[in-house]
């Protein structure tokens, strides 16, 4: 299977793609770190950036449903 990737935000929500997010301390959306169709992936990239960043506020979003959130 072919993994599919994009850095617009517009795409990924369209295509119903994984995103890591990372958010300000206000709630906002910061930066779109990835976005693509493998979860595995997704997961993957959190688990470093987290490791990296502890205090870093990140999730791993379909459209509106998170399907995780540190911290």
């Amino acid at each position: 299977m072919q993994h599919e990737e994009t850095a617009d935000f517009r795409v990924a929500n369209l295509r119903n793609f994984y995103k890591v997010e990372l958010w300000t301390p206000e709630g906002h959306i910061d930066r779109l770190i990835f976005a693509g169709t493998s979860l595995d992936k997704a997961r993957q990239i959190f688990a470093d950036y987290h490791q990296q960043e502890p205090t870093a506020r990140l999730t791993i979003r379909q459209r509106i449903r998170v399907l995780l959130r540190a911290p």
